[in-house]
């Protein structure tokens, strides 16, 4: 696949006089006729929201923790095949870095008393009442189905997990083409997955399963995938997850990947440009590759994204805010497929023997002015 494909081709779908519109189509030209782009700090962007991570914790105003193992949105090991159980203290915030800390806890009567305590909350928000029969199978219901609680202990792994709950982004008319980006390095390990990415947002976020957008549940609604890596870090893939229902086998994936030299064990600068109809990824500044709508620039019928929604826009479901999201998980499909076999717990809890941090320098979203 080229490296640079050209100036956009005219299709955008807004109102507004001529004028107008040669300005928009013009920027966008220059976006994406750009090979390189430094970064958000280049000619034409303007920053429409950071965090360089200064002080002890994270801005409780703008990020929540996402916690424990999936079992709460109805599914188990985030639907990945998944080890980890996320907490709020393996996620830190010191020199200017967030830092995720996945580790091995071996026989962990702290990460067992943490699921204990979310089926506990789980059963009290429905409504069932302590010391009752309903409460007592609640509680067996939730902690003991497929002996959950007890393999949260034995496995004793756990990482963490945060996402931006008051910021969301999407193109818009003053900003028709935004660029979301991290500075970020992954240590390497058998198993480990280090990953920067976007949902679309909801009102009820928090209480519905991640990826339920006004499209329908995951991937209906769309998923945007900045940056994936895993193992020995020397490649990152950018991927978005789209199209219907993931019980009618609906699902579908367009991935871009390219080496990494050196591998994500140094810091890199990964991104997206989101244009309306368009996604370019990013690292570094330099593109290595893109999806578009049916109707969006750059077609290639390959890699064209939908949803089996029946309305919204053209470019659906890539046309709603996403918010941001940085996690650190252990085991899992995308590190077996990426060794070629399976990883057992024992392997992840070797390479765990001694803690592994993600560390992300800053995260920003700039949009280019017009």
């Amino acid at each position: 696949m080229s490296r640079n494909e050209g100036a956009v081709i005219a299709w955008v779908s807004v109102s507004g006089p001529w004028w107008f519109l040669l300005l928009l189509l013009g920027c966008l030209a220059q976006v994406a006729e750009a090979e390189v782009l430094v970064s958000c700090d280049s000619s034409g962007w303007k920053t429409l929201w950071q965090d360089d991570f200064n002080g002890n914790e994270l801005n409780p105003d703008v990020w929540k923790y996402e916690l424990y193992d999936a079992w709460q949105y109805g599914f188990g090991k985030w639907g990945n095949k998944e080890v980890q159980f996320y907490t709020k203290s393996n996620v830190k915030v010191e020199d200017g870095v967030l830092k995720l800390i996945a580790e091995y806890e071996p026989d962990s009567d702290r990460l067992f008393r943490l699921c204990w305590d979310e089926c506990y909350q789980r059963c009290v928000a429905d409504g069932k009442v302590e010391g009752t029969d309903g409460f007592r199978g609640c509680m067996d219901g939730c902690g003991n189905t497929g002996n959950r609680c007890n393999n949260v202990r034995s496995v004793g792994i756990s990482s963490g997990r945060v996402y931006t709950a008051s910021e969301r982004f999407e193109p818009t008319v003053e900003y028709p083409v935004l660029r979301v980006e991290a500075e970020i390095r992954v240590p390497s390990g058998l198993g480990l997955w280090g990953a920067f990415w976007m949902l679309p947002w909801s009102e009820y976020l928090g209480e519905v399963a991640p990826g339920e957008g006004i499209y329908g549940p995951w991937p209906a609604s769309g998923e945007i995938d900045v940056m994936e890596t895993t193992n020995d870090m020397d490649f990152v893939n950018g991927s978005i997850h789209f199209g219907g229902p993931l019980e009618d086998g609906l699902h579908q994936m367009i991935i871009s990947s390219t080496p990494l030299d050196p591998p994500a064990t140094e810091y890199h600068v990964f991104g997206v440009e989101w244009h309306f109809g368009l996604i370019r990824w990013y690292v570094d500044g330099v593109y290595y590759g893109h999806a578009t709508s049916q109707y969006g620039p750059q077609h290639v019928s390959d890699r064209q994204w939908f949803t089996t929604a029946d309305w919204g826009s053209e470019h659906k479901p890539f046309d709603q805010p996403f918010y941001p999201l940085l996690n650190f998980a252990v085991g899992g499909y995308y590190p077996e497929q990426a060794a070629g076999r399976p990883i057992s717990v024992e392997e992840l809890q070797e390479t765990l023997k001694t803690p592994k941090v993600m560390e992300v320098n800053y995260i920003k979203v700039c949009g280019f002015e017009i």
